[in-house]
Formats: C-alpha cells, sequence, structure tokens
C-alpha cells in the first residue's frame, strides 16, 4: 500500500501575511492533512505493510522569514516522517520525506506571485525522479537537488538565529516582494 501526501501551499510576506486565517489553513493543509489521512490509512498500512510518503521541504531545515509558518510547517512533516519512519519499520511500514527545494509547479502562484520565481530550481520529472530514489532505497529523508542537499547541511548545522539572520538577507536580496500579485 502506498500513500502520498503532496499538497500544501505556501505564503510570504511579514506574519501573519496574507492574514490569520491563510496561515491556519496552511497549517490545516500542511500539517493536519498529512497526519489525518496517514491516520486513517495506518490500519490498512500495518496490516499489508507498505509506505507513506511525505513531501516536506527544503525550507523544513532552516527557520525562514518571510515564509515562518511555512517553514514550520515543513519542518514539522520533516521530523514526523523521520520519526514514524522509525516507529513503524516493525509494521513492515516505511516513511519517506522528500525535501525539495523550489521546483516548476504552481506552487508560487498559489503563494501569491504574479510568475514563477524558479531561477535555479529542479523540474518536477526531475523531482519526482530522486523521489522514486528515495522510495527504492527506503531513505527516511532525500532532499532532491545537489545544490539543495548542500545547502540543507550548511543550514541544518548553523545555530537556529544565525540561520534566520542569513534566510533573511538572502531573501530580502531576491526582492521577491515586486514580484507579489498586486491586491487593489
Amino acid at each position: 500500500m502506498l500513500l502520498i501526501n503532496n499538497s500544501g501551499f505556501g505564503s510570504y510576506g511579514e506574519f501573519p501575511s496574507p492574514g490569520l486565517a491563510r496561515n491556519l489553513e496552511m497549517i490545516d493543509l500542511n500539517v493536519r492533512a498529512v497526519v489525518q489521512l496517514t491516520g486513517l490509512l495506518w490500519p490498512a498500512l500495518r496490516s499489508r505493510g507498505g509506505m507513506v510518503v511525505n513531501v516536506a521541504s527544503l525550507a523544513g531545515y532552516q527557520p525562514t522569514p518571510l515564509m515562518t509558518t511555512y517553514a514550520a510547517t515543513k519542518a514539522f512533516v520533516l521530523n514526523w516522517s523521520v520519526a514514524l519512519d522509525a516507529e513503524a519499520r516493525a509494521h513492515g511500514i516505511r516513511c519517506v520525506a522528500i525535501c525539495p527545494g523550489p521546483v516548476s509547479t504552481n506552487f508560487f502562484k498559489a503563494a501569491g506571485f504574479d510568475a514563477p520565481i524558479v531561477a535555479g530550481g529542479q523540474t518536477a520529472e526531475a523531482c519526482a525522479e530522486e523521489t522514486l530514489a528515495a522510495m527504492a532505497a527506503e531513505a527516511p529523508e532525500r532532499v532532491t537537488g545537489l545544490r539543495n542537499r548542500l545547502l540543507s547541511v550548511i543550514s541544518a548545522r548553523l545555530p537556529k538565529p544565525w540561520a534566520a539572520a542569513v534566510g533573511l538577507r538572502m531573501i530580502r536580496r531576491l526582492r521577491l516582494d515586486r514580484l507579489l500579485k498586486r491586491q487593489d
């Protein structure tokens, strides 16, 4: 049996932008739905064995200013998935957390941008190929893309306040606010 939890969305801007209700919706979809769907299928997974694939994010490796709620939800998905894998192995269930960086999808449109901002990002096909390889290897976590793997190693080892400060500086340098849809 296979469950792939691959729905989610993010937002950009100073908290609570784009609004408290939207942040709570993000938590519901990015966290609650993953736990709920997995929990609902858990009895069948325990009886048959199988795999749960949860799409987290490179953002889950560090506190990410201007995407605070999104990064926090993906940190939950990453850590929950790795812990669940350790717990579930005895029952013939594997759990894999996939952690892509920017991927060419509608993610940026849903986050409020006029256009994709995927400079240097992965194609959906490349990300899917790495996901299949991680599933075959039964790796509990996989950061997709070499550049993203290097970033995850560096950012995970920095003290969190430093990672947040560096992240804020880098994100502000990108001037992503100029790409946001205008709310007239």
